[in-house]
Order: C-alpha cells, then structure tokens, then sequence
C-alpha cells in the first residue's frame, strides 16, 4: 500500500469510528480528509455520500454521487451508484430525471450481464422506475415494472407487493388488489396494508369488514392517522358518530388535512338525527 492509501485508509477508520459514536461532523471532516488522500478511491467516498444523505444534506449527497459516478471501476459498480442516486434524486421529486437513473442502471446490467450478487439492485431499479410511472400516473407501466421486480428476487417482498396491489386498486383490479395485499401482510403485520385493504371494502361499501381492517392496522400503529381516519369515516357512515368523532379528532391532531370538514359533517349529522 501507498503512503497516501495507508493515510487515506487511516482517515478512513477514524471517519467510521466517529460515525459508529454518531459524532456526525468529525466523521464528515474524516471522510473528506480520506478522499483528498486517495481521490480515486470510492469507499470514503460513498460513505461520506450515505452520510449526507442521513443528515438530510440532499445537496452534498447528491454531489458526492456525482462524483463517484465519474469514478465508477466498472459497469455493475456504475448501475448501483445510479440506483442508489436515482433514490436520493426521487425524494428530491425530480422524478423523470431519478427514472432515467433507474433506466440507465438497468441497461447497463442487462449489457454486462448482471452478476448474480447484484439481481437485489437490479430489481431496486426496476421498482424505482414503477415508483416513477405511478407517480406519473402511468399506472399499467408502472405495474409492468413491478412485476419485473417482483420475478427477479425476494428482496423486500412486502414493499415490492404493496407497491404492485397498489397500482392494481388504481386501474380497477380491486380484487386483485386485496389479495395482492394480503399476500403482503404474510411477510408482515404492516399497518399500511390494512389500512389499503380497509380502503378497497369502504369503497364497496362493505363497512364491518373495513371497520376491522382499519383497527387491525391502528392495533399494529395507533398513530396511523390514516386508518384513524378511515375507521372514523367508515363509523360515521354507519350512524356511530360519537365514535366517529374520536377517531376524526385524532386524525386531525396527526395532522389528517381534511379532517375539520368531516368533523363538521359528523355534527350536523348527529344534530339532525337527534330532532327527527
């Protein structure tokens, strides 16, 4: 090893240690002194980018992957960089440009025959572009993509299914749907899916099986104002507006947008039924 890599690999461990004690500044000021040790080298590098990204410096981060793109040692190493920066670009929102990131990643497997270690990232990509199209509306795109990630690995299977149901409940495939989202709920008890599942049976006005979703999901999250608010409405359409009540007003106070108009409705309800 080099005089400059055995400074970089020291700065390097010292950077690691001062993350490892969350002293977040101290191992930012590491990293960067690793870097300027051994500049082609991407481990410090790709850690000081995660870093960033952690301390929701969006900016640094997406800079630091920039960089390392212009370094990548090879084709499979370049794919996951743009996975990886396709994610940090999407939660920035500019969503066509974090798609052709995906895009980008999944030419340049299929081009260099993607090693087996790599198919998880591979079908990151593939469900980050349906991420885009769903987005974007583009419902049956993005659920042909999902479908791609879903027969390519395991990975997280309960996002992976909760993302395909999702965009089946959006082009009319409700059964379908549900049973996609149950079949979520086998890799875990998530309230996300309960609450889509209570969703699909208001929809179809079937109120007692929504009614039990919704609390299935509060049971697992009891701040999940989404399904409070669900399992409020669901109680107000079926003439329980005290309890419904309860379940709007702790919507709200999670911050449910809507929930100060269908308080007014539950009111206005209650006083007419109490006069007839």
């Amino acid at each position: 090893m080099s005089e400059t890599n055995a400074e970089a690999k020291d700065w390097l461990d010292r950077a690691i240690e001062h993350e490892t004690r969350k002293e977040l500044g101290k191992a930012v000021a590491c990293y960067r002194r690793a870097v300027v040790a051994a500049p082609k080298e991407v481990v410090a590098r790709f850690r000081l980018a995660n870093l960033f990204w952690l301390m929701e410096k969006l900016e640094e981060s997406r800079k630091e992957f920039e960089d390392l793109l212009a370094i990548a040692p090879d084709p499979v190493s370049e794919a996951e960089l743009c996975v990886v920066k396709g994610r940090l670009i999407a939660q920035q929102g500019e969503w066509q440009e974090a798609y052709r990131l995906f895009d980008q990643a999944v030419g340049l497997f299929q081009s260099y025959r993607c090693p087996a270690e790599y198919i998880d990232v591979l079908a990151k990509a593939y469900e980050g572009m349906g991420n885009m199209k769903y987005r974007e509306g583009q419902q049956f795109t993005a659920l042909a993509l999902y479908r791609k990630a879903l027969e390519l690995t395991e990975g997280n299977r309960q996002i992976q299914l909760h993302n395909l149901a999702l965009c089946l409940a959006n082009v009319g495939r409700k059964n379908e749907a549900m049973k996609v989202f149950r079949q979520a709920l086998k890799y875990g008890n998530d309230p996300d899916c309960w609450q889509a599942i209570g969703d699909l049976y208001m929809q179809q006005e079937k109120f007692k099986p929504s009614i039990d979703c919704y609390r299935r999901a509060l049971a697992v999250d009891p701040d999940h104002f989404d399904s409070h608010y669900g399992l409020g409405y669901c109680l107000y359409l079926s003439g329980d507006f005290d309890q419904a009540r309860l379940h709007i007003e702790r919507a709200r106070a999670l911050g449910e947008p809507n929930a100060d108009d269908m308080l007014r409705d539950i009111d206005l309800c209650k006083y007419i039924g109490e006069r007839l």
